[in-house]
């Protein structure tokens, strides 16, 4: 009879352990969910331009010699940063400046381009992936980013809208919020390009 009771209890224990494991199991299941998701937003927000985030003022020279300075608009004017392989269309291109150069030929760009290969500056404009376009208001606030390529409607519309906005009666711009579909392609990462 003692067996028959320790077999019993086993069994018992057994069946308590295992259904204490299962539900260990689904708790950390849901809770790896939990820190995935704010994990990929924490990533997002890290890596991506953002409305509302601020950029700093850096001054280039362009290829031409001409002194400009991204992160810089005032009242009345607004920047159109473009990031695309290795490039900015508002004076950073993220290459050598003969990469730069020989980019812009092939490309017929005719708008003033500069090199910046210290990637920590582009890092500050959240340029991780290309093509970037970004939208600067004053006082060096992002109004609009967006990653990939502007390839829709809704996309060009959103960076035509930004651009035309007003600044806020305080002085500061106000943040635009308007979301377009996502891009359908995107280039790989900054370093991944040459």
């Amino acid at each position: 009879m003692r067996r028959s009771r320790r077999k019993t209890l086993a069994v018992v224990v057994f069946s308590v352990l295992l259904a204490g494991s299962a539900a260990l199991n689904v708790v950390l299941g849901r809770q790896k969910v939990t820190l995935v998701e704010r994990n990929r937003l924490l990533v997002e927000r890290l890596t991506q331009a953002r409305p509302g985030l601020v950029v700093p003022e850096y001054p280039v020279e362009t290829l031409a010699g001409e002194r400009i300075t991204p992160g810089r608009a005032t009242s009345r004017e607004r920047q159109l940063l473009f990031f695309f392989d290795g490039v900015t269309v508002v004076g950073v291109g993220l290459d050598s400046a003969h990469l730069v150069q020989r980019y812009r030929d092939e490309h017929d760009l005719r708008f003033p381009i500069t090199t910046l290969e210290d990637l920590r500056y582009a890092a500050l404009f959240r340029a991780t992936r290309v093509p970037l376009t970004v939208v600067i208001g004053e006082p060096g606030q992002v109004l609009y980013g967006r990653t990939g390529e502007l390839s829709s409607e809704a996309a060009v519309d959103s960076v035509l809208a930004a651009l035309r906005s007003p600044p806020s009666a305080d002085g500061a711009d106000s943040v635009l919020r308007r979301r377009e579909p996502p891009p359908a392609s995107s280039s790989g990462m900054l370093n991944d390009t040459t």
